[in-house]
């Protein structure tokens, strides 16, 4: 696995420590964002140490967020990203209203369906969009490690969800086939959707993989 996208926030700005910088889609984004450190934000540090985060607000409508740009390679014999895994360090601060979902991520393939490819539901469970499954509990006002890795290629066992370190998706079947709406073809857009499935909070650390990283790692 080669790490092609990581972002740290530690230069108050959208810029890379791996890979190009990520900006943000709409003027309601880019006017409500915010760095800063978990210190002066007034936020929990994490692991004790004060850190520099982004915040990001709750989209008004269908078209904010922020488009990262993943930097790998078709894999997996496909015309596609395939295979990968995308690490991130959130804090929501509020969870979503009943029958709404804050979207985590979502692929540039994926936009047809209206929803997050993977999202976090008004329990706090992370699920996948076309899924009705969900699984693990992602609290408000607390971090949160979250690692989703994919295998389009391995239908019986490609997907893992892990949650601070601990996998509430073990070796599920994969979400869709090759080059399917699961696949990236450049870039994936973070905390909105079409059907605005938003919310506020921050984000210490983002990192993709061009492969689906082990269990043991996750």
């Amino acid at each position: 696995a080669t790490i092609t996208g990581q972002w740290d926030f530690k230069a108050g700005n959208y810029d890379a420590t791996i890979g190009q910088p990520m900006y943000p889609l709409d003027t309601p984004t880019a006017t409500g964002t915010q760095f800063g450190s978990t210190a002066t934000f007034g936020i929990s540090p994490i692991g004790g140490v004060p850190t520099n985060v982004m915040r990001f607000p709750k989209a008004p409508d269908g078209f904010g967020g922020y488009s990262v740009p993943v930097g790998a390679s078709a894999n997996g014999g496909g015309n596609y990203v395939n295979q990968y895994t995308v690490i991130m360090d959130v804090l929501i601060t509020n969870p979503p209203a009943a029958g709404k979902t804050f979207a985590l991520f979502h692929n540039d393939l994926d936009l047809g369906s209206g929803y997050g490819s993977f999202f976090i539901n008004s329990s706090g469970a992370i699920g996948y969009s076309g899924s009705g499954s969900t699984a693990g509990n992602v609290t408000p006002n607390a971090w949160h490690r979250i690692a989703i890795a994919v295998d389009l290629t391995n239908a019986a066992s490609g997907l893992s969800i892990g949650i601070d370190g601990t996998l509430v998706v073990q070796d599920a079947p994969a979400p869709a086939g090759l080059d399917s709406n699961f696949a990236i073809s450049s870039l994936v857009t973070l905390f909105d959707d079409q059907n605005t499935n938003s919310a506020a909070g921050y984000i210490a650390s983002l990192q993709f993989n061009d492969a689906r990283l082990q269990n043991g790692l996750i």
